[in-house]
């Protein structure tokens, strides 16, 4: 498996989770993630590789992933048709095979792929418009 990067933006959302559902006695995971960002920013990076976080700012960070969907389907896969990538979720067959092994660092980085992608269904007005009606 390739290096799995973690954005700037995702350990900036993290903090301010942090920040809003944190107990005054449990700063630690927070410093965690603000000394992450904090190099980030001095180095001039938008990425950080997984493996150089410290496991206290992983953890923080896994602990806001939780908190996220998990998984990007919605139910119309085109990968069992035979498409290498689904145009439901936009994820790969690999990704989708690989999913429930994969590690949330691994999820949140093909998230963010097909996010700025937005070429899967998932991401179309038609979809959030179901989605709307779906919970009224």
């Amino acid at each position: 498996m390739s290096a799995v990067w973690i954005d700037l933006r995702d350990i900036e959302a993290a903090i301010h989770w942090w920040q809003l559902y944190i107990s005054p006695g449990d700063t630690a995971p927070l410093k965690a993630l603000m000394k992450i960002k904090n190099q980030m920013i001095l180095q001039g990076t938008e990425f950080l590789e997984e493996s150089a976080m410290s496991l206290e700012a992983l953890a923080a960070f896994e602990r806001w992933i939780a908190t996220l969907p998990d998984s990007p389907c919605i139910a119309i896969c085109s990968t069992s048709v035979g498409d290498n990538v689904c145009t439901g979720c936009g994820r790969s067959f690999e990704e989708i095979t690989r999913w429930t092994v994969m590690t949330p660092a691994e999820k949140r980085s093909v998230w963010r792929r097909i996010t700025q992608q937005a070429s899967s269904l998932r991401f179309t007005p038609e979809y959030a418009d179901r989605l709307i009606e779906r919970s009224r």
